[in-house]
C-alpha cells in the first residue's frame, strides 16, 4: 500500500507541474538562438511566438518573378531585428508539441518592442491563432510589405500540409 501511495503522490505532483507548465504564465529571458521566423531557443526552452505564423524554412515564395527562400528570409529578418539585444518572453502556456507559447520582446532605446508584432508589421509572418495582430497585418497587406508584395506567397499552414 505504501508503494502505491508513493506512486500516486508522484503522479499528483507531476500533474500539478504539468498544469502550471501548460497554463501558467512566466517570464523567460536569456541567450537566444533564432530557429526560424516564429521560433526561438532560449536556454534549453523552445519558444513559439504566439499569434503569428512565419514561412517554414524550406518554404519558397514567388516575388516579382523570382523564387525567394521566404522561410530563410523570415529567420534572417528576426535575427536582424534582435541584433545583439537580449530577448525576453512572456509565456502563456505550451502548444501541442511542448513548445512554450509567448510574446517576445527586446528593449531598444528604452522602449519595449514586441517582436511578434514587428514580424507581422514587416510582412514576414501572418497573424494566426489569435485576433491580437490583425490590425498590423492588414496594414502590412495594404502597404504590400514583405511577402505581401509577392504574387506567390502560400500560407505556412497550407505549406506544412503539403510538404
Amino acid at each position: 500500500m505504501t508503494r502505491l501511495k508513493h506512486r500516486l503522490t508522484v503522479l499528483i505532483k507531476y500533474v500539478i507541474l504539468l498544469a502550471f507548465g501548460l497554463y501558467g504564465g512566466t517570464a523567460l529571458k536569456g541567450y537566444q538562438t533564432v530557429v526560424d521566423g516564429d521560433t526561438l531557443k532560449i536556454g534549453r526552452q523552445t519558444v513559439r511566438m504566439n499569434g503569428i505564423d512565419a514561412p517554414e524554412l524550406k518554404q519558397n515564395c514567388l516575388c516579382k518573378g523570382k523564387t525567394v527562400r521566404c522561410g530563410l528570409a523570415a529567420r534572417k529578418e528576426l535575427h536582424r531585428l534582435i541584433g545583439s539585444e537580449t530577448v525576453f518572453c512572456e509565456t502563456s502556456g505550451r502548444d501541442l508539441y511542448g513548445r512554450l507559447l509567448a510574446e517576445c520582446f527586446i528593449w531598444k532605446n528604452h522602449e519595449k518592442i514586441n517582436l511578434n508584432e514587428l514580424m507581422i508589421k514587416h510582412g514576414l509572418a501572418m497573424a494566426k491563432y489569435s485576433n491580437r495582430f490583425l490590425l498590423p497585418e492588414s496594414e502590412a497587406i495594404s502597404n504590400r510589405r514583405g511577402f505581401w508584395d509577392c504574387e506567390g506567397f502560400e500560407d505556412p499552414s497550407f505549406f506544412r500540409k503539403t510538404d
